[in-house]
Formats: structure tokens, C-alpha cells, sequence
């Protein structure tokens, strides 16, 4: 490994899009990102390549989803629901799938993917990284803090020399972390989303807006799985190369 980068200070998975995700203290990383996630979704029936997201109904997010069993090579593991009532429900429950059809005004079908399926529930192949630094950073333009799970990373690195935005600087090199490769190829262009405090759901453009006047609208970076493995809380990532 060459020169570091820092090291994981949190892993994040999201098994059902849009909802609300799990902390990991480590995680598979397979070809396609971290094992499990994005494995749900819901899909407009009137338009089946057309995902249900927070983006239109930002109570999404208070549905949180967490995976309970192992999973194998061929399915992925179940997941569990807890509604924003504090209902514990597994995915398959068709109240639940009532309820999220309701909230949408719009005909869905929920999807449960496999291993085999290539994008999956993502919009992006296949983890998405930010830095602690960036983070810091973006709360000093907005002059507000800032959750860095707005941006719904899979992986949150403590940076070794703490400059921001030094991740846009990766794209097209490959990067260790932990057992797994990867290699970061592009910035992650943001939505409103980000406008959604994860903590109390509450909505200000201004942090959208702050970012498209600053940095593009971008924040985070996607990187491409290289070679698969684990990854833990407290690994350290350098460049390769």
C-alpha cells in the first residue's frame, strides 16, 4: 500500500432504497458494493425502471432497514422494518407495502433483487465514499452542522491529512482499504436529498443550494469494486500505484 489516506470511521448499508440504513462495524464488499445493499426497492408499476425515492417522498426515510440473516450467493439476507410507529416488520409484510404505496400516491411493486443482478437498487455501480475533512468543511460554508448521512455513504474515512475534498483528487487511481480494492471514478452529483436532516427529517434547501454554488452540487465520490473482501471500521486506506 502507498501513501495513506486515512482509515474507515464508519460503514454504512442501505438493504432497502431510500429508506433509512444500518451501521456496520464491518461489511463483505462484493463486485457490485457492500453485500446486501440496495437488495429492496420499490418500483412504479406504470414505469418499472423508475425507483420510489426520498427524493419524492421524503418520508421514506423514516422507515429504517436492517438485514437479519446471513444471505448466500444466490439471495441476499431478509431484511426487517421498523416503521416510524416503532412496527417491526419483515420486507414481505404487505401491509407495509400498503402503507409505502399509500404514502406515494402511485401503484408500486416491491422488488427484491439477487446476487446476479447487476445495479440493483443503486444509481451509481458501486460504493460511495466520503471524508470526515469534506464534511467539515461543507459545515463551514453552510454555516450549519452537518450529518454525513445525508449523503448516504457506504463508507466515511477520517482523513490522515484532513483536506477537503482531496477524494475528488482519487478519481481514476485505485485505492486499499482494508482487503478490498476499488477504484474511484467519478464525483457524486447531489439531489434534494441532501436537504433532509436524517436526524429530524426536517427539510432546508439551503444545503443543496450551497452545494451547487460551491462544488458543483457534488460531494462524495463513487469508486468501482476491484477486488472483493471485507471491510472494517478502523481500516486504513491508501493509494496503490
Amino acid at each position: 500500500m502507498g501513501h495513506s489516506l486515512g482509515k474507515i470511521s464508519a460503514i454504512h448499508r442501505y438493504p432497502v432504497k431510500s429508506f433509512r440504513g444500518e451501521s456496520l462495524q464491518e461489511a463483505a464488499v462484493s463486485r457490485f458494493g457492500l453485500y446486501g445493499d440496495r437488495s429492496r426497492a420499490f418500483l412504479d408499476e406504470k414505469s418499472p425502471v423508475r425507483h420510489l425515492t426520498a427524493k419524492h417522498v421524503p418520508k421514506l426515510l423514516e422507515y429504517q432497514a436492517a438485514c437479519v440473516s446471513e444471505g448466500d450467493e444466490t439471495s441476499f439476507p431478509d431484511v426487517r422494518i421498523t416503521t416510524p410507529d416503532g412496527r417491526v416488520v419483515p420486507w414481505t409484510d404487505e401491509e407495509l407495502h400498503k402503507e409505502i404505496e399509500q404514502l406515494s400516491g402511485r401503484p408500486l411493486v416491491p422488488v427484491t433483487f439477487t446476487p446476479q443482478d447487476e445495479l440493483m437498487g443503486v444509481d451509481q455501480a458501486q460504493l460511495l465514499i466520503v471524508t470526515d475533512a469534506s464534511v467539515r468543511a461543507l459545515e463551514q460554508m453552510w454555516g450549519k452542522p452537518v450529518d454525513p448521512l445525508r449523503f448516504r455513504p457506504n463508507i466515511v474515512l477520517e482523513q490522515a491529512d484532513g483536506v477537503p475534498f482531496a477524494e475528488e483528487d482519487w478519481i481514476g487511481r485505485r485505492i486499499q482499504i482494508g482487503e478490498v480494492v476499488v477504484e474511484v471514478y467519478k464525483k457524486c452529483k447531489r439531489c434534494s436529498m441532501v436537504n433532509i436532516d436524517p436526524g429530524d427529517y426536517s427539510i432546508d434547501p439551503g444545503l443543496l443550494k450551497t452545494l451547487a454554488t460551491s462544488r458543483e452540487a457534488c460531494f462524495g465520490v463513487y469508486a468501482a469494486v476491484v477486488e472483493t473482501g471485507v471491510v472494517r471500521v478502523g481500516d486504513v486506506a491508501g493509494l496503490l500505484g
